[in-house]
Order: structure tokens, then sequence, then C-alpha cells
């Protein structure tokens, strides 16, 4: 696992934490986690370094 529960995240996007409430389980491209963002219920996904490319990051930020 690479939080643990408690632990905060800062989102690039927001600048708001995410707080981390339980690991759900990972893969070859990372892990998930159940967290809380601004109070809400969410899922934390984690990319590994070595699955994370730049063309996901600007997906993602298209989402975001």
């Amino acid at each position: 696992m690479i939080f643990s529960p408690g632990q905060s995240v800062v989102c690039a996007a927001s600048r708001q934490h995410c707080v981390v409430e339980q690991f759900l389980g990972g893969g070859g491209q990372g892990e998930v986690y159940r967290a809380k963002f601004a109070g809400e219920p969410v899922a934390l996904k984690w990319y590994l370094p070595h699955a994370a490319t730049a063309m996901q990051r600007q997906r993602l930020e298209t989402i975001i």
C-alpha cells in the first residue's frame, strides 16, 4: 500500500485535500482507495510512475 488510512493527499487541480479511508485494491496501473474529498465519499486512484503516461495525465486533467 502506498497510503495509510487517515493520510491526506493534496489534489493537483483543486489544491484541496483528499483523506484516505481504506485501501480497496491494486493492480498493474496503481491502487484504489476509498476516500473523502470536500466531505464527500470518492474513489481515489493513484497511478504508479511506470504506468502513468503523459497522455493519461492530459485526459484525466480534461475530465477533472
